[in-house]
């Protein structure tokens, strides 16, 4: 297995911890209002959104999000799961979507956009809300941007702000794609007050704004 070659060749994934918390990022997730929960449906709710995944075992988790009153709930491939909690016996996992509602909502209307190999996080901040929290694969810039245009289409958005993280550049083709739309567009920065060591501080700081926005569920 794959996993298995990777941590056998990083000493530090050998060592010993005081906590270990897993997060997740796979894109099978769904939100449930409290009102609406039924655990013994959770499978059938993914598959409702997603589709039916039965051809191969899955591991169903849930998070509960107090102040959106909403469970999220989510499924992943079992083997993985299991390969994690053998590694980390003590692990805590959460699926990073979760950590994303419990951050303080943005004062105006937000995007924030954190870019991948070929996919991107979307989360959309709107009327003081989270109304969106989700991933999507892309080839090139312009099913980016279609992509964005789309969404500020269906949330009535049209001059929303864009906060971008992760890997994407400033002289990038991609950014020059997403610059010609929206007026405002700007690479997030680390949190204050807050130290960082300076193998951290010497690559940009939009680089790393994900992993701080799961600060709220360690």
């Amino acid at each position: 297995m794959k996993s298995k070659i990777f941590f056998s060749r990083q000493a530090i994934l050998s060592g010993s911890f005081k906590s270990v918390h897993v997060f997740y990022q796979y894109k099978e997730s769904v939100f449930v209002p409290f009102n609406l929960y039924n655990s013994a449906a959770n499978a059938d709710t993914l598959n409702l959104v997603h589709g039916d995944y039965s051809h191969y075992p899955t591991f169903l988790g849930s998070d509960i999000i107090f102040d959106a009153a909403v469970y999220n709930v989510y499924r992943i491939p079992q083997v993985i799961h299991e390969f994690f909690q053998t590694q980390f016996p003590q692990a805590i996992f959460t699926h990073s979507y979760s950590c994303f509602l419990k951050n303080k909502i943005p004062a105006n209307d937000l995007l924030s956009i954190t870019f991948y190999p070929k996919k991107m996080l979307v989360a959309l901040a709107n009327n003081a809300k989270w109304q969106l929290i989700n991933a999507f694969d892309f080839e090139n810039p312009h099913d980016v941007v279609y992509i964005l245009l789309n969404l500020c289409k269906q949330f009535d958005t049209p001059a929303i702000s864009i906060e971008l993280n992760g890997l994407i550049e400033k002289d990038s083709a991609l950014f020059s794609e997403i610059y010609k739309y929206f007026e405002v567009v700007k690479f997030a920065s680390l949190p204050q007050n807050t130290n960082y060591q300076e193998s951290i501080l010497q690559y940009p700081e939009h680089y790393f704004g994900n992993f701080y926005a799961l600060k709220p569920c360690e």
